[in-house]
């Protein structure tokens, strides 16, 4: 089973970004992913798809290939009976504007690399103390206010769809596009 770990965007500066103190002392991974994009709590029960293709097959321009890959986690979600809207630059969302996903792209040459979230579990308290966040958001207040803007697959669906449903939805979504 996957431990938690951090994950920080290509430029950013990692001591910006994470509690580094935090981290170490519970043994949680801090890695560098090749796109861009902000820091990310990684929770064991989250799902991260990579795609790599040629960056003309996901669309014209950066906008656009970002959006492919949104439209890509909209349609598993659909097909796990979830409705949820791609919202640019990278969020994948609810209705009312929780998050449930997000989308980051990386390219080098003619080849682009996509990379989602999927939220299906995921650990607020530790997400808000592993990254450099306003302390104030780590009070109660800000906690709820953190859990009221993401929208993981637990909070939505009873039950929660297993993992062969979700690897059969983002395969057959994948596909599909």
């Amino acid at each position: 089973r996957p431990t938690a770990a951090v994950s920080v965007g290509r430029e950013q500066a990692i001591a910006r970004e994470v509690r580094l103190a935090w981290c170490r002392e519970r043994g949680i991974p801090i890695v560098r992913r090749p796109t861009g994009g902000g820091a990310l709590w990684h929770d064991p029960d989250q799902w991260a798809l990579c795609l790599a293709a040629p960056r003309a097959r996901f669309g014209a321009d950066p906008a656009e290939r970002l959006a492919a890959g949104g439209a890509v986690v909209v349609s598993a979600l659909a097909r796990l009976g979830v409705a949820a809207d791609f919202v640019p630059p990278n969020d994948v969302q609810i209705a009312g504007g929780a998050k449930i996903a997000s989308v980051f792209l990386a390219e080098a040459g003619e080849e682009a690399l996509l990379f989602a979230t999927l939220l299906v579990g995921f650990d607020v308290a530790a997400a808000l103390s592993a990254l450099l966040v306003p302390t104030e958001k780590l009070t109660r207040t800000g906690l709820e206010h953190a859990r009221e803007r993401v929208a993981p697959l637990v909070d939505l669906r009873d039950p929660v769809p297993d993992a062969e449903s979700i690897v059969a939805a983002l395969t057959e979504a994948v596909a599909a596009r």
